[in-house]
Protein backbone atom coordinates (compact mmCIF):
# COMPACT_ATOMS: atom_id res chain seq x y z
CA UNK A 1 0.00 0.00 0.00
CA UNK A 2 2.59 2.55 1.08
CA UNK A 3 4.67 1.74 -2.32
CA UNK A 4 1.06 2.42 -4.27
CA UNK A 5 0.73 5.80 -2.66
CA UNK A 6 4.32 6.58 -2.88
CA UNK A 7 4.30 5.37 -6.81
CA UNK A 8 1.51 7.71 -7.42
CA UNK A 9 2.58 10.44 -5.61
CA UNK A 10 5.85 10.34 -8.20
CA UNK A 11 3.17 9.76 -10.65
CA UNK A 12 1.63 13.28 -10.25
CA UNK A 13 5.43 14.84 -9.94
CA UNK A 14 6.09 14.03 -12.99
CA UNK A 15 2.70 15.17 -14.51
CA UNK A 16 3.25 18.78 -12.59
CA UNK A 17 7.00 18.74 -13.78
CA UNK A 18 5.75 17.73 -17.66
CA UNK A 19 3.17 20.31 -17.25
CA UNK A 20 5.41 23.01 -16.43
CA UNK A 21 7.93 21.97 -19.15
CA UNK A 22 5.44 22.83 -21.56
CA UNK A 23 4.26 25.93 -20.07
CA UNK A 24 7.83 27.03 -20.57
CA UNK A 25 8.48 25.63 -23.98
CA UNK A 26 5.19 27.25 -25.11
CA UNK A 27 6.43 30.79 -23.88
CA UNK A 28 10.28 30.29 -25.31
CA UNK A 29 8.26 29.00 -28.65
CA UNK A 30 5.75 32.09 -29.25
CA UNK A 31 6.19 34.88 -31.40
CA UNK A 32 7.16 38.08 -29.64
CA UNK A 33 4.92 41.63 -31.13
CA UNK A 34 7.33 44.17 -29.67
CA UNK A 35 6.76 46.72 -32.67
CA UNK A 36 4.06 49.76 -32.73
CA UNK A 37 1.98 50.37 -32.82
CA UNK A 38 0.31 46.57 -32.16
CA UNK A 39 2.84 45.48 -30.16
CA UNK A 40 0.39 43.29 -28.17
CA UNK A 41 3.42 41.54 -25.89
CA UNK A 42 4.68 44.59 -25.28
CA UNK A 43 1.48 45.84 -23.51
CA UNK A 44 0.32 43.09 -21.89
CA UNK A 45 3.90 42.04 -20.64
CA UNK A 46 4.07 45.16 -19.17
CA UNK A 47 0.86 44.62 -17.07
CA UNK A 48 3.02 42.23 -15.19
CA UNK A 49 5.83 44.20 -14.41
CA UNK A 50 3.48 46.40 -12.60
CA UNK A 51 3.91 46.35 -8.65
CA UNK A 52 0.61 44.69 -6.97
CA UNK A 53 -2.08 46.79 -6.10
CA UNK A 54 -0.43 49.72 -7.43
CA UNK A 55 -3.05 51.01 -9.98
CA UNK A 56 -5.76 53.31 -9.50
CA UNK A 57 -7.71 52.97 -12.74
CA UNK A 58 -7.88 50.10 -15.16
CA UNK A 59 -8.56 50.36 -18.55
CA UNK A 60 -9.96 47.46 -21.14
CA UNK A 61 -10.93 46.77 -24.81
CA UNK A 62 -9.67 46.65 -28.11
CA UNK A 63 -7.15 48.96 -29.96
CA UNK A 64 -9.84 51.65 -29.28
CA UNK A 65 -9.03 51.48 -25.79
CA UNK A 66 -5.14 51.51 -26.29
CA UNK A 67 -4.98 54.78 -28.73
CA UNK A 68 -6.99 56.53 -26.54
CA UNK A 69 -6.49 55.84 -23.24
CA UNK A 70 -3.59 58.14 -22.05
CA UNK A 71 -2.22 56.95 -18.16
CA UNK A 72 0.17 60.02 -18.60
CA UNK A 73 -2.41 63.00 -19.20
CA UNK A 74 -4.82 61.12 -16.56
CA UNK A 75 -1.27 60.92 -13.91
CA UNK A 76 -0.34 64.74 -14.59
CA UNK A 77 -3.75 65.90 -13.81
CA UNK A 78 -4.67 63.62 -10.57
CA UNK A 79 -1.46 62.06 -9.33
CA UNK A 80 -3.62 58.86 -10.56
CA UNK A 81 -1.76 55.31 -11.72
CA UNK A 82 -3.38 53.21 -14.14
CA UNK A 83 -2.34 50.95 -17.14
CA UNK A 84 -4.35 50.12 -20.82
CA UNK A 85 -4.87 45.84 -20.28
CA UNK A 86 -5.93 45.76 -23.89
CA UNK A 87 -5.10 43.71 -27.25
CA UNK A 88 -5.30 44.25 -31.23
CA UNK A 89 -9.49 43.63 -32.01
CA UNK A 90 -9.83 41.51 -28.63
CA UNK A 91 -13.21 40.10 -28.76
CA UNK A 92 -15.65 40.76 -26.04
CA UNK A 93 -15.51 37.38 -24.68
CA UNK A 94 -11.65 37.68 -23.73
CA UNK A 95 -12.02 41.17 -22.11
CA UNK A 96 -13.30 39.07 -19.57
CA UNK A 97 -10.62 36.43 -18.86
CA UNK A 98 -8.58 39.90 -19.08
CA UNK A 99 -10.32 41.33 -16.35
CA UNK A 100 -10.08 38.77 -14.47
CA UNK A 101 -6.34 37.74 -15.04
CA UNK A 102 -5.51 41.77 -13.62
CA UNK A 103 -7.84 41.53 -10.67
CA UNK A 104 -5.28 38.46 -9.46
CA UNK A 105 -2.80 41.46 -8.73
CA UNK A 106 -4.65 44.75 -8.81
CA UNK A 107 -7.74 46.31 -6.90
CA UNK A 108 -8.21 49.92 -8.76
CA UNK A 109 -10.49 52.16 -7.47
CA UNK A 110 -12.41 52.44 -11.24
CA UNK A 111 -12.13 50.06 -14.18
CA UNK A 112 -13.49 52.00 -18.04
CA UNK A 113 -14.16 49.50 -20.49
CA UNK A 114 -14.54 50.40 -24.23
CA UNK A 115 -17.21 48.39 -25.92
CA UNK A 116 -16.03 48.35 -29.28
CA UNK A 117 -15.88 44.20 -29.34
CA UNK A 118 -20.07 44.40 -29.04
CA UNK A 119 -20.15 45.86 -32.36
CA UNK A 120 -20.23 44.57 -35.80
CA UNK A 121 -16.98 46.40 -36.77
CA UNK A 122 -15.03 44.49 -34.49
CA UNK A 123 -15.78 41.39 -36.49
CA UNK A 124 -14.09 42.80 -39.82
CA UNK A 125 -10.65 42.17 -37.76
CA UNK A 126 -11.73 39.32 -35.10
CA UNK A 127 -10.42 36.16 -37.36
CA UNK A 128 -9.32 32.85 -35.19
CA UNK A 129 -5.61 33.95 -35.12
CA UNK A 130 -6.73 37.23 -33.35
CA UNK A 131 -8.12 34.90 -30.48
CA UNK A 132 -4.90 32.99 -30.56
CA UNK A 133 -3.09 36.46 -30.00
CA UNK A 134 -5.19 37.53 -27.15
CA UNK A 135 -5.01 34.64 -25.19
CA UNK A 136 -1.37 34.69 -25.30
CA UNK A 137 -1.51 37.81 -23.83
CA UNK A 138 -3.00 35.55 -20.08
CA UNK A 139 -0.21 34.18 -17.99
CA UNK A 140 -3.01 32.16 -16.32
CA UNK A 141 -3.66 29.14 -18.12
CA UNK A 142 -6.93 28.55 -17.12
CA UNK A 143 -7.95 31.81 -17.94
CA UNK A 144 -5.85 31.03 -21.38
CA UNK A 145 -7.84 27.97 -22.62
CA UNK A 146 -10.83 29.45 -21.12
CA UNK A 147 -10.39 32.64 -23.42
CA UNK A 148 -10.02 30.06 -26.22
CA UNK A 149 -13.70 28.65 -25.99
CA UNK A 150 -15.74 30.27 -28.44
CA UNK A 151 -13.65 29.21 -31.43
CA UNK A 152 -15.75 26.44 -33.61
CA UNK A 153 -12.94 24.36 -35.27
CA UNK A 154 -11.96 22.24 -32.78
CA UNK A 155 -8.28 21.13 -34.71
CA UNK A 156 -7.82 24.98 -34.54
CA UNK A 157 -8.64 25.19 -31.18
CA UNK A 158 -6.01 22.19 -30.14
CA UNK A 159 -3.44 24.27 -32.02
CA UNK A 160 -4.25 27.20 -30.11
CA UNK A 161 -3.68 25.28 -27.13
CA UNK A 162 -0.73 23.37 -27.66
CA UNK A 163 1.57 25.94 -28.15
CA UNK A 164 4.49 23.43 -29.07
CA UNK A 165 2.56 21.77 -31.95
CA UNK A 166 1.77 24.92 -33.65
CA UNK A 167 5.12 26.71 -33.20
CA UNK A 168 7.32 23.91 -33.49
CA UNK A 169 9.15 24.63 -36.58
CA UNK A 170 10.16 28.15 -35.08
CA UNK A 171 13.28 26.41 -34.03
CA UNK A 172 15.50 27.91 -36.44
CA UNK A 173 14.16 31.45 -35.42
CA UNK A 174 15.10 31.39 -31.80
CA UNK A 175 17.43 33.34 -30.11
CA UNK A 176 18.51 33.78 -26.42
CA UNK A 177 15.90 36.35 -25.57
CA UNK A 178 13.18 34.02 -26.04
CA UNK A 179 14.47 31.44 -23.31
CA UNK A 180 15.36 34.23 -21.10
CA UNK A 181 12.18 35.77 -21.74
CA UNK A 182 9.97 33.67 -19.46
CA UNK A 183 11.66 34.65 -16.61
CA UNK A 184 12.30 38.78 -17.44
CA UNK A 185 9.98 41.45 -16.23
CA UNK A 186 9.68 43.87 -19.72
CA UNK A 187 8.37 47.23 -17.99
CA UNK A 188 5.80 49.30 -20.37
CA UNK A 189 6.94 52.76 -20.04
CA UNK A 190 3.59 53.80 -22.07
CA UNK A 191 1.60 51.74 -19.62
CA UNK A 192 -0.10 49.98 -22.84
CA UNK A 193 -0.83 53.09 -24.46
CA UNK A 194 -0.25 53.89 -28.41
CA UNK A 195 0.36 57.08 -29.70
CA UNK A 196 -0.81 57.59 -32.85
CA UNK A 197 -0.05 60.45 -35.05
CA UNK A 198 -2.06 63.01 -36.89
CA UNK A 199 -2.09 62.70 -40.68
CA UNK A 200 -4.25 65.57 -41.50
CA UNK A 201 -5.57 68.88 -40.65
CA UNK A 202 -8.42 68.04 -42.55
CA UNK A 203 -12.22 68.15 -40.08
CA UNK A 204 -14.61 66.16 -41.57
CA UNK A 205 -17.94 66.43 -40.10
CA UNK A 206 -19.85 63.51 -39.17
CA UNK A 207 -23.33 62.85 -38.91
CA UNK A 208 -25.22 62.83 -35.55
CA UNK A 209 -27.76 59.40 -35.38
CA UNK A 210 -30.92 59.17 -33.10
CA UNK A 211 -31.85 55.60 -32.77
CA UNK A 212 -34.26 54.18 -35.07
CA UNK A 213 -34.51 50.51 -33.63
CA UNK A 214 -33.69 48.16 -31.23
CA UNK A 215 -30.40 45.84 -31.61
CA UNK A 216 -28.91 44.10 -29.22
CA UNK A 217 -25.37 42.26 -29.71
CA UNK A 218 -25.12 39.05 -30.35
CA UNK A 219 -26.01 36.93 -27.40
CA UNK A 220 -22.47 35.30 -26.22
CA UNK A 221 -21.58 38.88 -26.40
CA UNK A 222 -23.92 40.47 -24.14
CA UNK A 223 -23.41 37.20 -21.36
CA UNK A 224 -19.90 38.01 -21.58
CA UNK A 225 -21.13 41.67 -20.74
CA UNK A 226 -23.22 40.53 -18.20
CA UNK A 227 -20.16 38.58 -16.42
CA UNK A 228 -18.15 41.57 -16.48
CA UNK A 229 -20.85 43.32 -14.72
CA UNK A 230 -21.72 40.86 -12.25
CA UNK A 231 -17.91 40.09 -11.60
CA UNK A 232 -17.54 43.90 -10.86
CA UNK A 233 -20.62 43.87 -8.62
CA UNK A 234 -18.85 40.92 -6.50
CA UNK A 235 -15.25 42.68 -6.14
CA UNK A 236 -17.10 45.84 -5.49
CA UNK A 237 -15.44 47.90 -8.02
CA UNK A 238 -16.81 50.82 -9.49
CA UNK A 239 -17.06 50.33 -13.66
CA UNK A 240 -17.53 52.75 -16.19
CA UNK A 241 -18.53 52.02 -19.73
CA UNK A 242 -17.37 54.01 -22.67
CA UNK A 243 -17.32 54.06 -26.51
CA UNK A 244 -14.58 55.94 -27.72
CA UNK A 245 -14.86 58.47 -30.97
CA UNK A 246 -14.90 55.78 -34.39
CA UNK A 247 -16.79 55.83 -37.46
CA UNK A 248 -20.27 54.90 -36.59
CA UNK A 249 -23.07 53.27 -38.43
CA UNK A 250 -26.87 53.77 -37.71
CA UNK A 251 -26.79 50.12 -36.83
CA UNK A 252 -23.63 50.37 -34.53
CA UNK A 253 -25.60 53.61 -32.82
CA UNK A 254 -28.98 51.63 -32.48
CA UNK A 255 -26.81 49.11 -30.53
CA UNK A 256 -24.74 51.42 -28.28
CA UNK A 257 -28.48 52.62 -27.05
CA UNK A 258 -29.14 49.46 -26.51
CA UNK A 259 -26.35 48.76 -24.40
CA UNK A 260 -26.24 52.27 -22.81
CA UNK A 261 -29.62 51.44 -21.46
CA UNK A 262 -29.11 47.95 -20.59
CA UNK A 263 -26.50 48.91 -18.49
CA UNK A 264 -27.90 51.53 -17.11
CA UNK A 265 -30.53 49.57 -15.78
CA UNK A 266 -27.68 47.72 -14.18
CA UNK A 267 -26.79 51.01 -12.43
CA UNK A 268 -23.59 51.16 -14.43
CA UNK A 269 -22.83 54.29 -16.03
CA UNK A 270 -22.00 54.66 -20.03
CA UNK A 271 -20.88 57.31 -21.97
CA UNK A 272 -20.90 57.75 -25.65
CA UNK A 273 -18.26 60.21 -26.85
CA UNK A 274 -19.76 59.62 -30.22
CA UNK A 275 -22.56 61.88 -28.87
CA UNK A 276 -20.10 64.80 -27.61
CA UNK A 277 -18.11 65.50 -30.83
CA UNK A 278 -19.45 69.37 -30.22
CA UNK A 279 -18.75 69.13 -26.81
CA UNK A 280 -15.57 67.76 -27.29
CA UNK A 281 -14.31 69.49 -30.32
CA UNK A 282 -13.15 66.70 -31.78
CA UNK A 283 -13.35 66.52 -35.66
CA UNK A 284 -12.42 63.20 -37.38
CA UNK A 285 -9.31 63.15 -39.71
CA UNK A 286 -7.95 66.24 -37.70
CA UNK A 287 -8.31 64.35 -34.17
CA UNK A 288 -8.63 60.34 -35.23
CA UNK A 289 -9.32 58.05 -38.06
CA UNK A 290 -12.22 56.22 -38.74
CA UNK A 291 -11.54 53.67 -36.05
CA UNK A 292 -8.70 55.28 -33.74
CA UNK A 293 -8.26 58.98 -32.05
CA UNK A 294 -4.78 60.37 -32.27
CA UNK A 295 -2.99 61.80 -29.95
CA UNK A 296 -4.90 64.95 -30.87
CA UNK A 297 -8.28 63.15 -30.04
CA UNK A 298 -7.01 60.98 -27.43
CA UNK A 299 -6.12 64.18 -25.04
CA UNK A 300 -9.48 65.52 -25.95
CA UNK A 301 -11.34 62.53 -24.64
CA UNK A 302 -8.87 62.02 -21.88
CA UNK A 303 -9.77 65.10 -20.80
CA UNK A 304 -13.15 64.80 -20.55
CA UNK A 305 -13.04 61.80 -18.50
CA UNK A 306 -10.49 62.82 -16.53
CA UNK A 307 -13.27 64.94 -15.05
CA UNK A 308 -16.04 62.41 -14.94
CA UNK A 309 -13.66 59.62 -13.12
CA UNK A 310 -12.75 62.79 -10.43
CA UNK A 311 -16.70 63.86 -10.08
CA UNK A 312 -18.81 60.85 -10.52
CA UNK A 313 -16.09 58.37 -9.02
CA UNK A 314 -14.38 60.38 -6.33
CA UNK A 315 -10.72 59.03 -7.75
CA UNK A 316 -8.74 59.73 -4.66
CA UNK A 317 -4.55 59.95 -4.80
CA UNK A 318 -4.08 61.34 -1.40
CA UNK A 319 -3.07 57.78 0.31
CA UNK A 320 -1.44 56.49 -3.27
CA UNK A 321 2.19 55.39 -2.67
CA UNK A 322 4.24 57.15 -5.05
CA UNK A 323 6.52 54.62 -6.63
CA UNK A 324 9.67 56.81 -9.08
CA UNK A 325 9.40 54.00 -11.74
CA UNK A 326 6.31 54.86 -12.87
CA UNK A 327 6.53 58.42 -11.73
CA UNK A 328 9.64 58.93 -13.90
CA UNK A 329 8.32 57.13 -17.13
CA UNK A 330 4.72 58.57 -17.10
CA UNK A 331 6.47 62.45 -16.58
CA UNK A 332 8.84 61.34 -20.00
CA UNK A 333 5.51 59.96 -21.63
CA UNK A 334 3.48 62.87 -20.77
CA UNK A 335 6.43 65.59 -22.31
CA UNK A 336 6.61 63.30 -25.19
CA UNK A 337 3.07 63.13 -25.70
CA UNK A 338 3.03 67.39 -25.56
CA UNK A 339 5.75 67.63 -27.70
CA UNK A 340 4.57 65.91 -30.43
CA UNK A 341 0.65 66.77 -29.97
CA UNK A 342 1.80 70.54 -29.76
CA UNK A 343 3.97 70.70 -33.06
CA UNK A 344 1.13 68.94 -34.85
CA UNK A 345 -1.05 72.02 -34.39
CA UNK A 346 -1.57 75.01 -36.26
CA UNK A 347 -5.08 76.22 -35.15
CA UNK A 348 -3.87 78.43 -32.55
CA UNK A 349 -7.26 78.14 -30.77
CA UNK A 350 -6.64 74.39 -30.46
CA UNK A 351 -3.24 74.84 -29.34
CA UNK A 352 -4.17 76.81 -25.98
CA UNK A 353 -6.46 74.37 -24.84
CA UNK A 354 -3.81 71.27 -25.21
CA UNK A 355 -1.34 74.00 -23.14
CA UNK A 356 -3.69 74.92 -20.17
CA UNK A 357 -2.80 73.44 -17.00
CA UNK A 358 0.56 71.54 -18.12
CA UNK A 359 3.38 72.51 -15.69
CA UNK A 360 5.23 74.00 -18.52
CA UNK A 361 7.34 77.05 -18.05
CA UNK A 362 6.20 79.67 -20.43
CA UNK A 363 9.16 82.44 -21.39
CA UNK A 364 6.81 85.22 -22.93
CA UNK A 365 7.72 88.34 -25.07
CA UNK A 366 5.75 91.09 -25.77
CA UNK A 367 5.88 93.95 -27.99
CA UNK A 368 3.38 96.76 -27.60
CA UNK A 369 0.76 98.31 -30.52
CA UNK A 370 -0.76 102.04 -30.26
CA UNK A 371 -2.14 100.61 -33.83
CA UNK A 372 -4.69 97.99 -34.15
CA UNK A 373 -4.77 94.38 -32.00
CA UNK A 374 -6.56 91.10 -33.21
CA UNK A 375 -6.59 89.98 -29.41
CA UNK A 376 -9.86 90.92 -28.33
CA UNK A 377 -11.74 89.57 -25.30
CA UNK A 378 -11.77 85.81 -26.10
CA UNK A 379 -7.77 85.81 -27.27
CA UNK A 380 -6.92 87.76 -23.90
CA UNK A 381 -9.04 85.35 -21.90
CA UNK A 382 -7.54 82.44 -23.61
CA UNK A 383 -3.53 83.75 -22.74
CA UNK A 384 -5.15 84.04 -19.72
CA UNK A 385 -6.04 81.04 -18.84
CA UNK A 386 -3.20 79.48 -20.04
CA UNK A 387 -1.24 81.05 -17.41
CA UNK A 388 -0.15 84.19 -19.26
CA UNK A 389 -1.57 87.00 -16.75
CA UNK A 390 -1.81 90.43 -18.49
CA UNK A 391 -4.53 92.31 -20.36
CA UNK A 392 -3.76 92.50 -23.94
CA UNK A 393 -6.65 94.72 -24.61
CA UNK A 394 -6.25 97.73 -21.49
CA UNK A 395 -2.71 97.20 -21.91
CA UNK A 396 -2.15 96.49 -25.45
CA UNK A 397 0.52 99.15 -25.87
CA UNK A 398 3.15 97.76 -23.59
CA UNK A 399 6.14 95.97 -23.82
CA UNK A 400 6.82 93.15 -21.22
CA UNK A 401 8.73 89.76 -20.49
CA UNK A 402 7.42 86.92 -18.32
CA UNK A 403 8.16 83.43 -17.20
CA UNK A 404 5.00 81.56 -16.05
CA UNK A 405 4.64 78.24 -14.53
CA UNK A 406 1.37 76.76 -13.55
CA UNK A 407 -0.62 80.37 -13.80
CA UNK A 408 2.31 81.59 -11.14
CA UNK A 409 3.96 84.52 -12.52
CA UNK A 410 7.61 83.46 -11.41
CA UNK A 411 9.27 86.75 -13.37
CA UNK A 412 7.99 89.95 -14.89
CA UNK A 413 9.18 92.89 -16.34
CA UNK A 414 7.98 96.20 -18.45
CA UNK A 415 9.59 98.29 -20.78
CA UNK A 416 11.38 99.31 -24.22
CA UNK A 417 14.26 96.61 -25.43
CA UNK A 418 14.87 94.79 -22.54
CA UNK A 419 17.85 92.29 -22.06
CA UNK A 420 17.40 90.23 -19.03
CA UNK A 421 18.03 87.04 -17.81
CA UNK A 422 16.56 84.45 -15.90
CA UNK A 423 17.57 80.66 -14.16
CA UNK A 424 15.01 78.47 -13.00
CA UNK A 425 17.19 75.24 -11.72
CA UNK A 426 18.77 74.49 -14.99
CA UNK A 427 16.97 76.67 -17.16
CA UNK A 428 18.80 79.57 -18.28
CA UNK A 429 16.56 81.94 -20.35
CA UNK A 430 17.74 84.90 -21.65
CA UNK A 431 15.55 87.73 -23.27
CA UNK A 432 16.97 90.33 -25.88
CA UNK A 433 15.20 92.85 -28.25
CA UNK A 434 12.39 90.73 -28.52
CA UNK A 435 13.88 87.31 -29.51
CA UNK A 436 14.05 84.08 -26.41
CA UNK A 437 17.39 82.14 -25.98
CA UNK A 438 17.11 79.19 -24.17
CA UNK A 439 20.06 77.57 -22.72
CA UNK A 440 21.95 79.07 -25.09
CA UNK A 441 20.37 78.11 -28.27
CA UNK A 442 18.06 81.06 -29.84
CA UNK A 443 14.37 79.86 -29.99
CA UNK A 444 12.44 83.05 -31.77
CA UNK A 445 13.22 85.90 -34.16
CA UNK A 446 13.60 89.57 -32.83
CA UNK A 447 10.24 90.17 -34.70
CA UNK A 448 7.32 92.58 -34.21
CA UNK A 449 4.63 89.94 -32.06
CA UNK A 450 3.69 87.96 -28.93
CA UNK A 451 6.89 85.12 -28.50
CA UNK A 452 6.22 81.86 -26.51
CA UNK A 453 8.93 79.48 -25.37
CA UNK A 454 7.32 75.97 -23.95
CA UNK A 455 9.44 74.70 -21.74
CA UNK A 456 8.69 70.96 -20.27
CA UNK A 457 9.38 69.29 -16.95
CA UNK A 458 12.51 67.89 -18.09
CA UNK A 459 14.11 71.29 -19.70
CA UNK A 460 13.66 70.52 -23.26
CA UNK A 461 12.49 73.18 -25.41
CA UNK A 462 8.81 71.50 -26.69
CA UNK A 463 7.22 74.31 -28.25
CA UNK A 464 8.02 78.47 -29.91
CA UNK A 465 5.37 80.02 -31.33
CA UNK A 466 5.59 84.22 -33.28
CA UNK A 467 2.23 84.95 -32.60
CA UNK A 468 0.74 87.48 -35.39
CA UNK A 469 -1.77 89.80 -33.94
CA UNK A 470 -1.71 93.03 -35.43
CA UNK A 471 -4.30 91.94 -38.40
CA UNK A 472 -5.06 88.69 -37.17
CA UNK A 473 -4.86 86.43 -34.71
CA UNK A 474 -2.61 83.22 -35.69
CA UNK A 475 0.66 81.55 -35.57
CA UNK A 476 3.60 82.09 -37.78
CA UNK A 477 5.43 79.63 -39.96
CA UNK A 478 2.94 77.18 -39.23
Amino acid sequence: MKKSIQLFLKGILLIIIGCLIIVYFSKVFRPKYFEAPDDVTNKTEGFYALEKNSLDVLFLGSSHAYYTFNPAILWKQTGAYSYVFAGECQPFSQTYYYLKQALKTQSPQVIVLDVFGLLDSSKACQTDGIYKKNSEGLRDEIYRIQSLKEIHDPALKLDYLLDLRLYHSRWNDLTLDDFKFPFEKHFNPYFGWTMGYPESNKKIERDTYQQTEIIKPDEINLSYLDKIIDLCKKKNLPLLMVKTPFYVTQQEYNILQYVKEYVQSKDIQFIDFNDLYEELNFHFDQDGDIWHTNIRGSTKVMNKLIDVLKQDYHLDTTNVIKIDAYDSALDQLYNDTMEKLLQSVDDIYNYFDYIQKSNFIFAVSYQGTEGYSSIDEYENTMLNDAGIQFDFIKDKNKDFIMVTKNDQILYYEEGKDLNKEYVEKSTHITFSNNSIVVNDKQETSNEPGLKIVIIDTQVRVLDSLSINYPTVFWLEGR
